[in-house]
């Protein structure tokens, strides 16, 4: 198993900017996942380009955009004009044995002899997660500084959030429909047809059609009188019984109260007593819960999260 020092201000040179980006340069495609032992494993084809001198696997820590990874603050992991990558799983390969405990980036860069270079996918590690090849938005621009900020840009990385033009809205309050998508989403469960006959309330031209049908499906969610509600505020109390449907966990009764002001009498009760054990939920001010106000887009970012294990 290969290993190196992953300090990027002392060890890693960075890529000369004397090569030309060029689309004729093959973009031999990132693969990446983690390893029983916690590694992060990458492997790529060879590159198939005739004029190929070196190819460099590149890491960073700050920055996503495919542009900046291979200068500023990108470390060079491997350079094959200097270290033999190894072979794995048939293809070639280099294991990290000391990912970030935040995210990690990576690219592989093809170099050419007539200066040119070619870059392919990103890939996106969080910890022990792998997260996605590319998100699909940039960074939100209300989100720095905020409290979530940290469990927003996972949901981000993750695909699961997109905003609406550059903006997250944190503390806007969420609706039934959107805790839905980002909840499923969040556990990689995605809709795959939609059934507007499964709630009055709801068409086959809406958004959410696809996500809704399958959490009745796999009943996560039974709707109230029959009624999706979509475009209704859910509350913290429903946003944890839904969560916990998802993961699955046994929800046993309960004859101690959680939180000052959730009482053993509520249907609720049970949930969050079960999501203050798994450490999801920790309340607000005196012990409180607050299980009946609407939860915002931050909150529900941080308890997926939690809950995901992201």
């Amino acid at each position: 198993m290969l290993a190196f020092c992953l300090s990027l201000t002392t060890v890693f040179a960075v890529t000369s900017g004397t090569y030309s980006d060029s689309t004729d340069v093959t973009k031999t495609t990132l693969n990446s996942s983690f390893t029983s032992e916690g590694d992060l494993k990458h492997t790529w084809n060879n590159p198939s380009e005739p004029n190929l001198v070196f190819y460099e696997l590149i890491k960073s820590n700050n920055d996503s955009t495919p542009d900046n990874l291979y200068n500023g603050d990108a470390g060079v992991l491997l350079n094959s004009d200097n270290q033999t990558p190894a072979i794995i799983d048939g293809k070639r390969g280099y294991i990290d044995t000391n990912p970030y405990p935040g995210i990690s980036f990576y690219r592989l860069c093809v170099y050419t002899s007539l200066n040119t270079r070619g870059c392919g996918n990103v890939v996106a590690a969080y910890g022990k997660k792998m997260l996605v090849l590319q998100p699909e938005v940039g960074p939100f621009n209300d989100v720095s500084g905020n409290w979530a900020e940290n469990y927003i840009e996972k949901m981000r990385y993750k695909n699961v959030v997109k905003g609406s033009n550059g903006l997250f809205e944190p503390d806007r309050n969420i609706t039934r429909a959107e805790a839905i998508k980002m909840i499923l989403l969040s556990f990689d469960i995605g809709g795959t047809s939609c059934h507007p006959e499964f709630f009055p309330d709801m068409t086959v031209n809406d958004w959410f059609c696809d996500l809704a049908s399958k959490a009745k499906e796999l009943n996560y969610v039974q709707g109230e009188k029959g009624y999706l509600f979509p475009l209704r505020e859910i509350t913290r109390a429903e946003v944890v019984k839904i969560i916990l449907m998802v993961m699955g966990v046994n929800v046993p009764e309960i004859t101690v109260s959680p939180f000052n002001d959730v009482p053993l009498e509520e249907w609720y009760a049970k949930y969050v007593a079960k999501a203050k054990e798994l450490n999801i939920v920790s309340g607000v001010a005196n012990n409180n819960f607050e299980p009946n106000r609407s939860i915002t887009r931050a909150e529900l970012s941080k308890i997926v999260i939690l809950a995901a294990g992201l």
